[in-house]
């Protein structure tokens, strides 16, 4: 049986799913209007229903059982606020809402970074700001984000795409630390994802409810405009996609990434290249104001597409800048200026040709200025700095107005753009089995390791594993422990000693206590002195010390919670519910710096501080991830390596949850060890897990041994 991927796009007038195999042939449609399901478009229960109708057409032409993944696209800047369940607490903000809140609009500005595409009161962090007020918020979604929710039960997961218009960073690939200084409280985002990366395994409910397979990987897509650029099988740098709808987007494949916001250009991240452009108010939407449905139909069956005629069509009676509503796109009209002209003609195929060719000419001056525009491998604060030159040097390294359209040519529906992030994330094959870590050496030159569970079992080396470690770097490959220890690198380095392993036979050690203690200490002033309530195993201080924090015992006086450890062989969970209710109920900030909810123990498995952390959460507590899966400690880590390629890495841990979830995640190969957490575990239990979390490894070995 071929396997299939869907694609789900949720446009601004219905929602459209296709259904693909992993070569892009379409073997199933689907679509359903918006109006078919309710007066109101901006009824989120409304989105859902035309998606349920969608899917289900497709579903009953194919095997259902053959479905492997699914992704959704969904309008870049619409976003809703919702409660921890997903529950939708407001109307609404849709893509071309303005914010009308002129002193929010103002004091935020100067805050804002000149290159971010949060600019502007149609941008979604300054929806975002509204919606912070709204009772019971936990976060402040996307479209696309929040029908994914629906799918995979997760409402706490965006793409680098969505998030752009909301203030992500797609450079330094993170939330910036300026949103804050908006007065947006960091907590509301989402958690960010490349396009591709599985969410998870879709939610019971909804395979219930779709006839679908229990391992189905839910997949983060995309937006609109860049499922729609996918879809034409566009993928060189210099390909380049106008798109049409109820507005005109123009999209360029660049190996660079450029930002322009006062032209309204911006650019995503795609595929490791990066999609540069931005959209116009001029667009199909106008014609909505002059022509119902019946006569878009005639008068289009009557144009003649053999006839030019351009002097005519552009005369002084024809020409009209088509602006259905105010707004800053890439159309450089005044903000009062909206409507289509003067001296409006009978409604006739000549007008309406006319409105269809003028809608695609954007002002001048921001055409002359884009093209003015040259990206340079420059960088500053993560962003890339862009120069300006004369346009005829800046046509010798872009030429304007030249793209070429993909020459892989599917499609332009963004439905059939998305199921290529689905693909992306589809866990189809088994993990390629390995007999050692010799296999890995042959094909990978960057080794970033787990140590609990892989390297020892917290009180002896596994067998083989100190040789291993040592012969990788004999062999001049760079080794990274990447652990997700409450402590310091330092003190975890000399344990590693202690325990026979060879100094120096690593390269770098890294742990989410190092990398927690590093942001606090730029955060925190000298004679700051706040209060810590730090949960840490053997009341070991090391993630404190050196920061101007006093540990305090009480939930009720803490000023800032640090769960860097667990006690979990000691004390049970209601001993951690008593402790930490009262700092919750403050809202008081608590950052987890060992998100493990397991812990190996010479007990055997117990509980650990990650489970700690997600209690805090169901207290009602704000909790900080700082550790595997989550990206943060991958980017520090690659960075410690020289930002290598991708390709050459390899995580290597003995957790689905953590290790092999947050490698994918950082888009890095990975292996899993069958020893660790997994020791007893069977084939058939690691492969529920594989589904459970969205995440199967690329090689499977017995043990790290050479």
């Amino acid at each position: 049986m071929t396997p299939l991927v869907i694609g789900i796009d949720l446009g601004t007038s219905g929602a459209r799913a296709v259904a693909m195999t992993p070569a892009f042939d379409i073997v199933a449609q689907g679509a359903s209007s918006l109006t078919d399901h309710g007066a109101d478009a901006r009824d989120p229960g409304v989105w859902w229903r035309a998606v349920e109708a969608a899917l289900e057409q497709v579903l009953t032409a194919v095997e259902p059982s053959s479905v492997r993944a699914i992704a959704v696209d969904g309008t870049s800047g619409t976003l809703l606020p919702v409660d921890a369940t997903g529950t939708p607490l407001a109307r609404p903000l849709m893509y071309n809402d303005r914010v009308e809140d002129e002193a929010l609009l103002a004091r935020i500005a100067p805050v804002i970074a000149r290159d971010s595409a949060a600019h502007g009161a149609t941008s979604g962090l300054a929806k975002a700001l509204v919606f912070q007020g709204v009772p019971g918020l936990a976060k402040v979604l996307h479209q696309a984000d929040w029908i994914t929710g629906r799918l995979s039960g997760r409402f706490d997961t965006t793409d680098e795409n969505n998030a752009l218009k909301t203030g992500y960073d797609p450079v330094a690939k993170r939330w910036p630390e300026w949103i804050a200084a908006t007065g947006l409280r960091p907590e509301l985002l989402p958690r960010v994802v490349a396009p591709g990366t599985p969410v998870g395994a879709i939610a019971t409910a909804a395979a219930t409810r779709f006839g679908l397979a229990k391992d189905v990987a839910i997949v983060a897509g995309t937006t609109d405009g860049c499922a729609s650029f996918i879809a034409t099988g566009a993928s060189e740098p210099g390909d380049g996609v106008t798109v049409l709808g109820s507005t005109l987007t123009l999209k360029l494949l660049c190996d660079r990434p450029v930002f322009a916001p006062e032209f309204g250009v911006y650019s995503h991240r795609i595929d490791g290249l990066w999609l540069a452009g931005g959209a116009s108010n001029t667009g199909g939407r106008v014609l909505a104001r002059h022509f119902n449905a019946d006569d878009i139909q005639r008068l289009s069956s009557e144009i003649d597409p053999a006839v030019e005629n351009r002097s005519r069509l552009l005369s002084t009676d024809r020409a009209r800048r088509a602006l259905p509503g105010h707004g800053r796109r890439l159309a450089a009209a005044p903000r009062t200026e909206t409507g289509i002209g003067r001296r409006v003609p009978e409604r006739d195929a000549g007008r309406h040709r006319s409105d269809r060719e003028t809608r695609l000419r954007p002002p001048r001056r921001p055409r002359r200025a884009a093209a003015s525009l040259r990206p340079q491998r420059r960088w500053r604060r993560g962003q890339c700095r862009l120069d300006r030159h004369p346009p005829a040097q800046a046509r010798r390294s872009v030429p304007a107005g030249t793209f070429r359209t993909g020459r892989r040519r599917r499609g332009t529906a963004g439905a059939q753009g998305a199921p290529s992030f689905a693909g992306a994330g589809m866990s189809t094959a088994a993990p390629q089995p390995m007999s050692g870590i010799r296999e890995l050496a042959a094909r990978f030159d960057y080794f970033v390791l787990d140590q609990f569970g892989v390297l020892h079992d917290g009180t002896a080396p596994y067998p083989g594993a100190v040789e291993t470690l040592s012969r990788l770097k004999a062999a001049g490959k760079k080794s990274l422990l990447l652990s997700n220890s409450g402590k310091r690198s330092a003190p975890n380095e000399a344990r590693l000693v202690r325990l026979g392993f060879e100094a120096g036979s690593w390269d770098h050690f890294l742990s989410s206590g190092e990398v927690a203690w590093r942001m606090l200490a730029d955060e925190l002033h000298d004679g700051a002195n706040a209060r810590c309530l730090l949960i840490a195993r053997d009341g070991d201080r090391s993630a404190i010390e050196g920061l101007p924090l006093t540990v305090t015992d009480s939930g009720a006086e803490a000023d800032i919670v640090l769960l860097s450890g667990s006690e979990g062989d000691r004390y049970d969970l209601d001993h951690y519910r008593r402790l930490l209710e009262p700092a919750a109920a403050r809202g008081v900030r608590c950052l987890c710096t060992n998100p493990d909810k397991v812990m190996l123990t010479t007990a055997g498995p117990r509980f650990g501080a990650g489970r700690i952390a997600e209690l805090y959460a169901e207290l009602g507590g704000a909790v900080e991830w700082i550790g595997k899966p989550f990206p943060r400690i991958y980017e520090a880590a690659l960075a410690l390596l020289g930002n290598p390629a991708p390709d050459r890495v390899v995580c290597v841990g003995d957790s689905i949850e953590h290790d092999i979830a947050g490698g994918r995640t950082a888009g890095l190969n990975t292996a899993l060890v069958a020893t660790g957490i997994l020791e007893t575990s069977t084939a058939t239990e690691r492969e529920r897990l594989f589904a459970e979390h969205g995440a199967t490894p690329d090689f499977l070995l017995p043990a790290f041994a050479w």
